[in-house]
Parts: structure tokens; C-alpha cells; sequence
């Protein structure tokens, strides 16, 4: 994963928005910007309890 992958993925795991990091790093689509999503079953697990 590449300095330029690792941004939006962490900015997802601190809690922001698909909105929100859409407009930090520039990606104009949902389309762009689901490449960086990395959804990981206990972070999911966490937000459901």
C-alpha cells in the first residue's frame, strides 16, 4: 500500500465521513474513492454494540 493509499484509509478508520474524506483528498466520486476503503469486520463489530 502506497503513502497515497494509506491517507483516505486512515482517515475511514479515525471516523470521518465518505463525505469527509472525499473532500480532504479531492476524489470526486464514491467510484475514485472506494479503492482506500478497507472494511474490517471488528471496527464494524464495534460501531454495531
Amino acid at each position: 500500500m502506497t503513502c497515497a493509499m494509506r491517507r483516505p484509509a486512515r482517515l475511514f478508520e479515525k471516523g470521518l465521513a465518505l463525505t469527509e474524506v472525499a473532500a480532504i483528498t479531492g476524489h470526486k466520486t464514491w467510484q475514485m474513492l472506494k479503492r482506500y476503503t478497507h472494511l474490517r469486520a471488528e471496527d464494524l463489530v464495534k460501531k454495531l454494540d
